[in-house]
């Protein structure tokens, strides 16, 4: 997820876990991050990994934080600017110059909000957001095609 509010790339401790690192690997170090809400957060350490994305791959550095964030890595400005890339928020794209050519990256055109519960959809004047009175699904999967929801199968999600 690209965040032209954000200085620093971030990922969160257990997608560092995810790809085989641990506490170990990480450079020490004493900075301290605000989240979202303006709580210092201290970081667990810097990550440096190679990062590609579309055709372009690039050395990056990332501060490891725990997070409960809703994504794998947050790429801010630091590697906006490293990267010489244009993000286009407008046109859900990333424009980066990858050797002597001009490549367009397109953003995934969906998104999934995983472990709906049901409880959080109900209230007061709150309305589910596909308008199904049942709450036989799990998932809800959101495209240019709208929000549609997904059922678990065999009890497992």
């Amino acid at each position: 997820m690209v965040d032209t509010g954000v200085s620093v790339n971030l990922l969160p401790y257990a997608v560092c876990r995810k790809i085989g690192r641990t506490e170990e690997d990480l450079i020490k170090t004493n900075v301290v991050l605000n989240d979202i809400m303006g709580k210092p957060t201290p970081a667990k350490g810097v990550l440096n990994v190679d990062l590609t994305i579309g055709h372009k791959t690039v050395s990056m550095s990332f501060f490891v934080v725990d997070s409960d964030g809703h994504y794998s890595a947050l790429l801010g400005r630091y590697w906006i600017h490293a990267n010489c890339c244009v993000p286009s928020t407008m046109h859900q794209c990333l424009i980066q110059w990858n050797d002597d050519e001009v490549e367009v990256v397109l953003a995934d055109d969906s998104c999934d909000i995983t472990m709906v519960e049901a409880p959080s959809w109900w209230g007061e004047g709150i309305k589910c957001l596909t308008d199904r009175q049942n709450q036989d699904w799990c998932f809800v999967n959101q495209s240019k095609n709208g929000v549609v929801p997904v059922q678990a199968t065999g009890g497992d999600v």
